[in-house]
């Protein structure tokens, strides 16, 4: 399991490399065959960005990440800026787009339609490509301050290990518009 905020593309269960699904870039895979329900990433919020309440708008929770990123030892800050922005124009990355893209919900609450107080950056999870049919799933660890990784379906080695990004449980024009919100 990985517990420190240093990047590593493996641990006991995955690896990330890169997927040439489009849009082309990294994803999660399985080193092993892994059975169902097996925690195979607990990871601690890189940064952590705490919303004013009846904020709802991804665009403006990001706005109150420039001072946290500030705190960030230079290593740390590698490891955010290394993460994809899926709203930079021609390359150019931004925190708000990095944290738009990468954020995870720190909250039991699922579905994710319900709005977060507090999100997290997590490197390795933000390495998880989403998928409607996911074999895992996400949940923040309130106990451990972790966000932890397991899967509920059995996995093969070289699978890639998915999560949802959004409720799977809408219809597709839901899904899709939330998707685009997101990415």
């Amino acid at each position: 399991l990985f517990r420190s905020r240093k990047m590593t593309s493996e641990t006991k269960y995955t690896t990330i490399r890169e997927t040439f699904k489009k849009p082309k870039g990294f994803g999660t895979f399985a080193t092993q065959v892994i059975e169902p329900g097996t925690l195979i990433i607990q990871e601690k919020p890189l940064l952590v960005v705490t919303h004013a309440e009846g904020t709802t708008s991804l665009i403006e929770k990001a706005k109150s990440i420039h001072p946290n990123i500030n705190d960030l030892t230079k290593e740390q800050e590698e490891l955010f800026w290394s993460l994809a922005d899926c709203h930079s124009d021609e390359g150019k990355k931004t925190q708000n787009g990095i944290f738009t893209t990468n954020a995870l919900p720190m909250t039991k609450k699922i579905p994710l339609h319900i709005e977060p107080m507090k999100s997290g950056i997590f490197p390795l999870a933000a390495r998880i490509n989403h998928s409607c049919t996911p074999n895992s799933h996400f949940y923040f660890n309130e106990s451990n301050q972790c966000m932890e990784i397991r899967t509920f379906k059995g996995l093969s080695t070289d699978q890639e290990i998915t999560i949802p990004y959004i409720d799977i449980m809408n219809d597709h024009e839901i899904r899709s518009n939330l998707l685009l919100k997101k990415i």
